[in-house]
């Protein structure tokens, strides 16, 4: 999560792509590329509340205007892509 403090100086060291995980059949599968508004309406499943990723997937929703709808919330990535598997929700990461 970014330090907001006025006091500190930051910069970035790295950054990342984000990668949505679907069931190969799933309607967006076949897109190159996925946005935040593709995944308006569709059901996500969540990584447990203490991950930093699941607070910058709700602040990349929340910039784009899109609603986030969490399915499932779950603890590790192993039942999520089981989840994901059996239809009950994207993972966005």
């Amino acid at each position: 999560m970014p330090l907001e403090d006025s006091r500190v100086e930051r910069e970035p060291l790295v950054s990342g792509h984000c990668v949505v995980v679907m069931p190969p059949n799933h309607h967006l599968a076949r897109k190159r590329a996925v946005s935040v508004r593709d995944l308006a309406g569709e059901r996500m499943v969540q990584i447990s509340q203490d991950n930093m990723h699941r607070e910058l997937i709700a602040r990349a929703f929340s910039s784009a205007g899109v609603k986030y709808l969490g399915s499932i919330d779950t603890p590790t990535g192993i039942s999520a892509c089981q989840f994901v598997a059996n239809w009950l929700g994207l993972i966005s990461r």
